[in-house]
C-alpha cells in the first residue's frame, strides 16, 4: 500500500505543490520501497521450492494433475474443506504472482532507467536495455 500512496503522490505532485527536489526525494522513496517489495517476492518465490508441503508450488499452481476435476468439484460443493488452497484460490495466486512479478520487473527496469538505481541492469544488462527501449517511446518514465 505504501508503494501506491507513493506512487500516486508522485503521479499528482503538481496537484499537491511538490518541488522539483521533492519529487526526486519521493521517487528514491518509492524505489527503495520497491526494492523491499522485489525482495519479498523473491523470497516467496524461493519458499515456493524449498519449503513445506503447502508452501511448495505443486501445492499452491494450478497446474497439478486433476486440478480442473477439482475445480469441478468445487464449483459443484463436493468438498467443503481442503489442505490449503482451494482451487479457485490456486488460480488467484497464480495471477496475482503473475501480476507482482510484472510490477517488479517493470519497476526494476524504470527504477535503472528514470532514477538510476541499476539493480536489473547489473543482473541482466541486456535484457534490462531491450526493456527500457519498449518503455521510453510510451514515456511512461518521464513525468
Amino acid at each position: 500500500m505504501l508503494l501506491l500512496f507513493v506512487g500516486i503522490i508522485i503521479l499528482n505532485a503538481k496537484s499537491f505543490g511538490v518541488s522539483t527536489d521533492g519529487k526526486i526525494l519521493l521517487k528514491t522513496i518509492h524505489v527503495i520501497i520497491g526494492y523491499v517489495f522485489a525482495v519479498n517476492l523473491f523470497i516467496r518465490f524461493v519458499i515456493g521450492f524449498t519449503g513445506k508441503d503447502h508452501e511448495r508450488w505443486k501445492n499452491i499452481l494450478p497446474f497439478n494433475k486433476g486440478f480442473k476435476q477439482e475445480l469441478v468439484d468445487f464449483k459443484q460443493h463436493k468438498q467443503s474443506t481442503y489442505k490449503g488452497h482451494n482451487p479457485a484460490g490456486k488460480l488467484m495466486v497464480f495471477a496475482l504472482f503473475f501480476l507482482m512479478l510484472t510490477q517488479a520487473i517493470s519497476g526494476l527496469v524504470i527504477a535503472g532507467t528514470d532514477i538510476y538505481y541499476p539493480l536489473l541492469e547489473i543482473i541482466l544488462p541486456k535484457v534490462s536495455l531491450q526493456i527500457s527501449r519498449m518503455w521510453m517511446p510510451l514515456n511512461l518514465t518521464q513525468k
